[in-house]
């Protein structure tokens, strides 16, 4: 089950955690949704977990009627590059020397 946490009265800065070591966070405005940081047990990993956590997000996102979602990741970071973009996220854009941005469309 995820448990989720919702703190801020100006931008939702939302928590989501499933068992004790995996975790989502993210934050939602009114026009705008960023995912922050994803991690999951290194136990647990390839089991589903990550794209548990994100797809329960993209609905919150979804439902808020906000139209994209941005991640920053390492540009060395290959797995995680993989992750979002099999999740469908796309245009990569460098944002300094060590750090891609990209960007998911939802509506």
């Amino acid at each position: 089950m995820i448990k989720e946490t919702i703190r801020d009265q100006y931008y939702d800065n939302i928590l989501l955690e499933l068992g004790e070591m995996s975790r989502l966070q993210g934050r939602l405005s009114e026009h705008h949704a960023t995912v922050s940081s994803l991690s999951v047990d290194q136990s647990f990993n390839r089991q589903g977990i990550g794209t548990k956590l994100f797809n329960h997000f993209k609905k919150k996102v979804i439902e808020s009627g906000v139209a994209i979602i941005t991640i920053e990741v390492f540009k060395d970071n290959e797995r995680a590059l993989q992750f979002w973009m099999k999740h469908g996220f796309c245009n990569p854009e460098e944002t300094d020397r060590d750090h891609i941005s990209l960007e998911l469309t939802l509506l």
